[in-house]
């Protein structure tokens, strides 16, 4: 799966058009999560891939394990940052 997030007015946001999502935030610390995992990216403002999947996969950056689900949204852990988002 891949979404392409980018920032619009100061928030990390993503479009998904099979949902019918436009200009979705990151909320609740997964803006953050994104903010370190994209420090060296060039320009990730104007938006990055993002790929993700349910299992690891060969070079991946970054493991986020699903820890509870919350008001329609869920809440992931990364031991490499130390942060839930």
């Amino acid at each position: 799966m891949v979404i392409h997030p980018y920032k619009h007015n100061g928030l990390w946001v993503f479009d998904d058009e099979a949902t019918g999502l436009v200009k979705e935030p990151f909320v609740a610390g997964a803006d953050e999560v994104i903010e370190l995992m994209v420090q060296k990216l060039p320009d990730p403002e104007n938006g990055f891939n993002l790929i993700f999947s349910a299992t690891a996969f060969p070079g991946h950056d970054l493991e986020l394990i699903w820890k509870r689900p919350d008001q329609g949204g869920n809440w992931y852990y990364s031991a490499a940052l130390e942060m839930e988002g």
